[in-house]
Parts: C-alpha cells; sequence; structure tokens
C-alpha cells in the first residue's frame, strides 16, 4: 500500500496516510478532524506487477504477473542444473 501526503486547508497541517488507493479520497487531519486535501510532492510511478497485487488487477496484468513469476522459477531451475547454484 503506497502512503499517501496530505495539507490540511483548516490549520495547515502536512501528515501521511497509509492506505488503499479506494481509501485515499477522505482523510482527516490528525489536529483539527476536518478534511485533509492530497497533495503531489513526488510522481507516483506504479509498476505493473504492483498493480497485480491489489484488488484492481485485470486479468491481463495477473497473467504478466504469473509469467514473470514462471519464467524467473525456470531460470533458476536452469542455473542450478547447469552450474550448482542460482548465482
Amino acid at each position: 500500500m503506497p502512503t499517501y501526503e496530505y495539507n490540511c486547508p483548516h490549520c495547515g497541517t502536512d501528515f501521511d496516510k497509509f492506505c488503499k488507493i479506494s481509501e485515499r479520497a477522505e482523510s482527516r487531519c490528525p489536529e483539527c478532524d476536518n478534511i485533509g486535501r492530497q497533495v503531489v510532492r513526488t510522481p507516483v510511478k506504479p509498476h505493473w506487477t504492483s498493480l497485480a497485487m491489489g484488488e484492481s488487477a485485470g486479468p491481463e496484468a495477473i497473467r504478466m504477473f504469473d509469467k514473470m513469476r514462471r519464467d524467473k522459477k525456470a531460470k533458476e531451475e536452469k542455473a542450478i542444473k547447469e552450474h550448482g547454484s542460482i548465482s
């Protein structure tokens, strides 16, 4: 789960919230309990593998994630068979 940054327009407090994407819309200020405004200070760069772990992942993303894991396992098994280790 990502951490989102917020600023309270009422009291000016900056705060963070660690939550699911679906829960980020409404965050209450820890100081005054008013609704904070999400602030984007750093660009978000989601990777498709992280999307495959979430609730909203589509079938294509899940298939790609599974294929990546199978390919990695096959590569490791081949290295062990040929060289005795995966390093």
